[in-house]
């Protein structure tokens, strides 16, 4: 019978303080990490507790699977976050209504919002998507989830998120709210040792790019942006590296897995040792089958955007233009 030395078993159990501090990341970090379904954790009584093996296979840049789930993609993984909310990290294929209120998207605001209806419609079962915006839009399309956030820019008009819903979600009668402006940047190392200050900088060949999944937001904004320039994505250092949230990408930076990422102005302020470039102000929106529009959960949820206590909620977090917030921009 084999004996397991005590002391080798605790070399193997991490504190969110001990992760923190081997990544470089604050605590609370560690946390929407855990949140976003990026990195494993499991419950000793109340205290929250990692394998060592997990955070060293983040460090390298692999995504190990959840405890007990599958990685396929339409599984879902879930764990209960500090509020006891349930959040999940992908819709399956045959959810339904009875499933749950699908709220799809990464953005903290989203967060906000989905504990705002937990606490005034009774019974609401939240489940929280981290899809990427066209992938959370295809969902919406297949009925999977109810509301999908949205922030694709179009290069043809320089515009966001409606030239592209009648292609994803053909005949379907939808509603688009506005639920912010965001800037989006350059995640760089403090510094910015490389000098970067424009989209042309995606070319450079002596830096190496962090970028994002296929269909979120902002890597349909790169391609854009790619094209537009005349640069082959062939061409660009890193391109193959891919990180399926901001705050991810932000962090590998930081940790030196790449010299730059692209991403929200408000998760570079979550993560120490990055600083953020500006390039350009993107529309973040909510968008939902007009047909649910008066169901209480929505309608509950368009009313708080369009509220002055939630508008105060946002200009207190900083980072995000509110002079469109609750403006229906597409029926």
């Amino acid at each position: 019978m084999a004996v397991t030395d005590e002391s080798d078993t605790a070399k193997d159990t991490l504190t969110p303080i001990e992760v923190a501090h081997i990544l470089r990341i604050a605590k609370n970090t560690v946390y929407e990490l855990v949140k976003r379904g990026e990195l494993p954790a499991y419950r000793a009584g109340k205290m929250m507790r990692f394998n060592a093996k997990d955070v060293e296979a983040y460090q390298k840049g692999v995504r190990a699977p959840q405890a007990g789930g599958n990685s396929a993609q339409g599984e879902i993984s879930s764990f209960r976050n500090a509020q006891g909310a349930e959040s999940t990290l992908l819709p399956s294929s045959n959810a339904s209504i009875g499933d749950g209120f699908f709220l799809c998207g990464q953005d903290i605001l989203l967060d906000i919002l989905g504990h705002f209806l937990e606490t005034r419609i009774d019974g609401l079962r939240l489940r929280r998507s981290y899809l990427g915006s066209y992938n959370g839009l295809h969902e919406l399309y297949l009925g999977n989830v109810q509301v999908a956030s949205s922030h694709l820019w179009d290069a043809a008009t320089d515009g966001y998120n409606l030239p592209f819903l009648p292609h994803i979600l053909p005949g379907i009668p939808l509603t688009v709210v506005r639920l912010a402006r965001r800037t989006v940047g350059y995640y760089v190392r403090n510094g910015n040792p490389h000098r970067l200050s424009s989209w042309a900088d995606l070319g450079r060949p002596d830096i190496a790019f962090v970028n994002r999944e296929a269909g979120s937001g902002i890597r349909v904004l790169v391609d854009g942006k790619l094209r537009a320039g005349g640069i082959l994505s062939s061409a660009v250092p890193g391109y193959g590296r891919i990180c399926t949230t901001h705050l991810v990408a932000a962090t590998t930076v930081a940790r030196g897995g790449g010299d730059y990422a692209i991403g929200s102005e408000m998760t570079a302020r979550q993560v120490s040792g990055i600083s953020f470039i500006p390039l350009q102000e993107e529309c973040y929106d909510l968008v939902f089958r007009t047909s649910i529009a008066e169901s209480p959960a929505v309608a509950c949820l368009v009313e708080r955007i369009g509220s002055s206590d939630f508008l105060q909620e946002i200009e207190a977090l900083g980072g995000y233009g509110t002079s469109e917030t609750g403006k229906i921009m597409h029926c």
